[in-house]
């Protein structure tokens, strides 16, 4: 079954990263209090680089949810579509980081493992995805 193989994710952790850079409403927060987490901090909330590729694994699970949600449903709007997109966003910041020189690591990390927590997000705010997106572990 394609649910069973995502694969836990620190929901707290995850969430503390989400808050520093999201608002409620999924937007970039843009207060003085956001973007406050350290290069150091948010390499160990996300669980270094075997945490960013657990996440797009998970994008990549979801995103052929959707389209078979969308097949057996016959949903109307495109779903599938725009997993798909958010999805290649996604992969494109965890190429970028993956490529990364290590001596470069942590600034790579603050810039991509941000956006790639951003595509996450923008993904599980699809309704019909939402309650497979974080566990606890």
């Amino acid at each position: 079954m394609l649910i069973a193989k995502l694969q836990p994710i620190a929901a707290i952790n995850f969430e503390r990263v989400v808050r520093d850079m999201l608002d409620s409403s999924g937007e970039r927060r843009r207060d003085e209090e956001s973007f406050q987490l350290s290069k150091k901090e948010l390499i160990e909330l996300l669980g270094g680089f075997e945490g960013i590729k657990r996440l797009e694994r998970n994008a990549l699970i979801l995103t052929h949810l959707a389209y078979l949600l969308q097949q057996e449903f016959h949903l109307t709007e495109n779903i599938s579509e725009q997993q798909f997109l958010d999805f290649r966003s996604l992969w494109w910041h965890v190429d970028r980081l993956r490529t990364s020189t290590t001596d470069r690591l942590e600034d790579s990390f603050d810039m991509y493992g941000r956006n790639i927590v951003i595509e996450y997000c923008r993904m599980v705010r699809q309704p019909s995805l939402a309650p497979f997106a974080v566990s606890q572990q």
